[in-house]
């Protein structure tokens, strides 16, 4: 008789992550409304003696009111707030008004119909919906890339022009300081030495501190920078507004002002140039924190499957179950957003979704023995060496995992995804190994994709200030991927005598390029797994099994995930070991 099933299940969960006081936002201590930042802490006989001060004699009731609770330490006074003027690492979490308890649906929809007396097949759908899920956005990150008049300074000394308001910009930002002392040709900022007018921008390229990350498009590394070093000579010390401050690039201008009473500043010939007190936030929103996350539940995913299983009932001693799944799991993380302002943008795959997932695993016992199809009728020393041999079988195969191809760390706070600018479709690779030199090629090998510069390497390539150095000498780490074409090709440029088109570039500083995140798979996975065992019966109630476990049974090892980095010369190589290999396990067991 053949017999249909229909099953049809919901289900929803509450909950995010645990949490408790210990990791709750970073520990309570670091929840926005505490003190962030403090601590509270009695180490070693001065702590003591300060925490008891004026010395007395110690006696069991001033545990209470003396020593507990400690006295906050930093802050001293609580719920004091931390100075403005220090950068500290200080790391806390404040929670968005409309924060709700995360949740998860799952739906499912089974349908099992028997085929025959043997065969059962199952068709399921099993979805899985992860809604308001917790996430943590930095906003204190650099606000460079939303700082268009920084942003486009960096982008003028990028390029070498320092005569517009991006020069002025950085020029007024860094007067008086000199970066690069004791480089011939470098002087004060503002100044005019050996006829030539020393520019912040023309200092920005020549110190080892900026020229790389200029020359490269790093944006954020820059302004990092100028938010911490003290290296440069020439700071001005001054007590007339805050004490000690750090950030001293940012504070340059209103330490001048402060100290000479004027805006005005110049050099000996050098021209005058206008002040500039930079508001402490310039650079960053919250300069007195390290870390401010804001917590939403701005994160999702949503898991969809298509599932078809057959199982084969044990007949003559064999029994099989093949599972097949179809699904796609798609989702915004709850962090490391490239930019905390479209998160909606990383939206994609997650490194979980499998397209395509076989699962088989099958028990096969000889039918050869006492009461089975051969030698049925055995008895004794012939039975029990023939009888109970049995198999077992485990062989799955899988699609790879999601992966995206990154660009250079061009974005607001993460690895930009390329700008497609050819005919480039992959989706999956062609992975070759090459055992002599213990290496993968995801291409193919040869690959068809030729690693050559960047063309924004050309911005930087020509860029010579009057005193003689050049933007060219610092190596550009930025690369794109290409493709040999035939000579007047449109659209393709001669590369090292090749004639090349670009399929993948490097975005411009702050963009996020268009390929798209998870946009290729690695290489995909199967296994072969199995056992051999024997029982031998010794009488009704003791038997022994000798039993063999082989793993991994066709030496297959398993490839990691090949190099998608643009910039990198080993772009679609797998350098690293295989992984995996054929391994065997004995065990005995006695049964009574």
């Amino acid at each position: 008789m053949r017999v249909k099933l229909l099953f049809v299940a919901f289900q929803v969960t509450y909950g995010g992550a645990g949490r408790n006081t210990s990791t709750i936002g970073n520990a309570t201590s670091a929840v926005l409304g505490s003190v962030p930042g403090n601590s509270s802490s009695l180490a070693g006989a001065n702590a003591l003696y300060s925490q008891l001060s004026p010395a007395v004699p110690l006696t069991i009731a001033d545990i209470p009111t003396r020593i507990v609770p400690l006295a906050p330490t930093s802050p001293a006074v609580p719920g004091g707030t931390l100075p403005i003027y220090t950068r500290n690492g200080t790391a806390i979490t404040g929670y968005g008004p409309e924060y709700a308890t995360p949740y998860i649906e799952n739906f499912t929809l089974s349908v099992t119909r028997n085929i025959n007396r043997k065969f059962t097949m199952d068709l399921r759908y099993v979805g899985t919906i992860s809604k308001k899920q917790e996430a943590d956005t930095n906003v204190n990150l650099a606000n460079v890339y939303n700082n268009k008049e920084f942003a486009d300074a960096l982008e003028s000394a990028r390029v070498g022009d320092d005569s517009g308001p991006g020069g002025l910009l950085l020029t007024q930002m860094l007067a008086g300081l000199n970066f690069n002392a004791g480089q011939a040709g470098y002087s004060t900022i503002g100044s005019v030495f050996n006829g030539v007018y020393q520019t912040g921008g023309m200092h920005l390229r020549k110190s080892t501190l900026f020229n790389t990350n200029l020359v490269n498009g790093n944006l954020l590394a820059v302004a990092n920078t100028l938010a911490t070093t003290t290296s440069g000579a020439g700071y001005v010390s001054t007590t007339a507004i805050l004490p000690s401050p750090s950030g001293r690039v940012l504070r340059n201008g209103c330490d001048r002002i402060a100290s000479s009473g004027s805006a005005n500043f110049s050099v000996g010939t050098g021209p005058v140039i206008q002040l500039r007190c930079f508001p402490e936030n310039y650079l960053f929103p919250n300069p007195q924190l390290g870390t401010a996350n804001y917590r939403t539940n701005s994160a999702s995913s949503n898991y969809h499957s298509m599932q078809a299983q057959v199982t084969a009932r044990p007949t003559q001693g064999v029994s099989i179950q093949s599972t097949y799944t179809w699904s796609k799991n798609l989702g915004t993380p709850g962090s490391g957003n490239a930019d905390p302002l479209n998160r909606q943008a990383d939206y994609a795959r997650q490194f979980s979704s499998l397209t395509h997932d076989l699962r088989t695993n099958g028990t096969f016992e000889l039918p050869i023995g006492p009461n089975k199809l051969m030698l049925g009728n055995s008895s004794g020393w012939v039975a029990r060496m023939v009888e109970r041999w049995q198999a077992s079988i485990i062989y799955n195969v899988s699609s790879g995992t999601p992966n995206s191809v990154t660009a250079g760390v061009l974005n607001y706070a993460g690895t930009a995804q390329p700008d497609v600018v050819g005919p480039w479709d992959v989706r999956t690779g062609k992975m070759k190994w090459d055992g002599s030199k213990n290496q993968g090629f995801y291409f193919g090998n040869p690959s068809p994709y030729l690693i050559v510069p960047d063309p924004q390497c050309a911005l930087t390539r020509n860029v010579v200030d009057p005193t003689g150095f050049s933007l060219g000498s610092v190596n550009c780490g930025l690369n794109a991927v290409a493709q040999e074409v035939a000579p007047g090709t449109p659209g393709s440029v001669v590369v090292n005598g090749v004639p090349v088109q670009y399929l993948l570039v490097n975005p411009q500083p702050g963009k996020q390029g268009n390929l798209g995140l998870t946009s290729v798979e690695s290489a995909g996975i199967y296994r072969f797994d199995a056992n051999l065992s024997k029982t031998f019966r010794i009488n009704e109630q003791k038997s022994i099994q000798v039993r063999v476990d082989a793993t991994n049974v066709l030496n297959h090892p398993q490839i990691g995930t090949p190099n998608f980095s643009i910039n990198s010369a080993n772009f679609g190589l797998l350098t690293a070991d295989k992984v995996g290999g054929r391994t065997f396990q004995g065990s005995l067991r006695l049964s009574f």
